[in-house]
């Protein structure tokens, strides 16, 4: 059983022992920021905001797209001691072998900090990134990993094209990912102005939401600028997601979470659930944008896109 008292490798955006979610699209600076939190551990700074802890602290790096030779020109260039980061460059599935892998290397090296960055390039071909039940399989363990070792596991994903009231809900994959998570991280920069970026908490379990805090990213080096006014809905786009109604967000909800297909109608409704989404607006939502089925051997009903928005047919089955 934890500490009800969390303990925290970044107050209070990463807390020790538990997964952590960094989200934001692509170009905008996520693995920099990444390797900026390994940096300050390397030589015992603190992170923004945070006081340092005069010793250096040991990481490791799981990518599966950046060159290990970039990674450590950016590492050169914020001056981290790559003596207490590693990195290991070649994806491999997280299944029971690669996540005993990766709790072997966080106790051999005695790792403060595991980054999977991006997450997806994990998973394996048999998993869909999409489906809660797939996806739960893998994170379940990953939370475990973490509690038995102590260290902060962060996850690295990107973000929908859609938009919904909560940006934490524009995390890319299976709700499950912000399930999992203790914290939600995300990164982004200004629609109008790319080169005014901030780092936003968005979930917040265990301690305080952390204010928005900047950086920038010149000539490929990384740098924190402080507290920002830039706000989600500037990095985000589209104006205000908070403007739209409750069963506008349900149905952008169901168009995305069933794009690749046909989902069991239990967990498109548990998805929904951990996205905020009560069951009375998800029924109005669905009669709109999904056409329900009996599966075949008795294994209940699934839900898929209708061909174009509508009431639903009289003779669709319903729950």
């Amino acid at each position: 059983m934890k500490a009800e008292k969390p303990t925290w490798l970044w107050y209070p955006r990463i807390p020790a022992g538990y997964l952590t979610l960094l989200f934001g699209d692509g170009g905008v600076g996520k693995t920099h920021i990444c390797l900026a939190m390994t940096a300050a551990l390397s030589t015992g700074a603190g992170l923004p905001g945070a006081e340092g802890t005069g010793r250096a602290s040991a990481s490791i790096f799981f990518t599966g797209e950046d060159q290990l030779g970039e990674l450590r020109r950016r590492l050169d260039d914020i001056d981290a001691d790559t003596r207490h980061i590693y990195a290991c460059g070649e994806p491999f599935g997280l299944d029971e072998d690669g996540i005993q892998f990766i709790e072997s290397m966080i106790v051999e090296k005695k790792a403060e900090l595991a980054i999977i960055d991006p997450v997806v390039a994990f998973l394996g071909r048999g998993v869909d990134f999409y489906r809660a039940n797939e996806t739960r399989a893998v994170l379940a363990p990953l939370s475990e990993v973490a509690e038995r070792t102590g260290a902060a596991i962060l996850l690295s994903t990107h973000v929908t094209k859609g938009q919904t009231a909560k940006a934490v809900h524009r995390a890319l994959g299976s709700g499950d990912f912000v399930n999992a998570a203790r914290s939600a991280l995300l990164a982004g920069s200004d629609t109008d102005d790319p080169d005014r970026c901030a780092l936003f908490h968005e979930k917040a379990n265990l301690g305080p939401k952390a204010p928005p805090l900047g950086y920038s990213i010149k000539e490929g080096r990384f740098t924190w600028t402080g507290e920002t006014t830039l706000t989600t809905s500037q990095v985000l786009g589209g104006g205000d997601a908070s403007d739209l109604s409750a069963r506008d967000e349900a149905e952008q909800f169901l168009r995305e979470a069933l794009a690749n297909g046909q989902m069991p109608a239990k967990d498109v409704m548990a998805e929904a659930e951990s996205a905020g989404i009560t069951p009375r607006t998800l029924r109005r939502a669905k009669e709109r944008v999904c056409k329900i089925r009996k599966s075949a051997f008795d294994k209940g009903w699934t839900w898929e896109l209708r061909p174009e928005d509508g009431p639903q047919d009289a003779q669709d089955g319903h729950i």
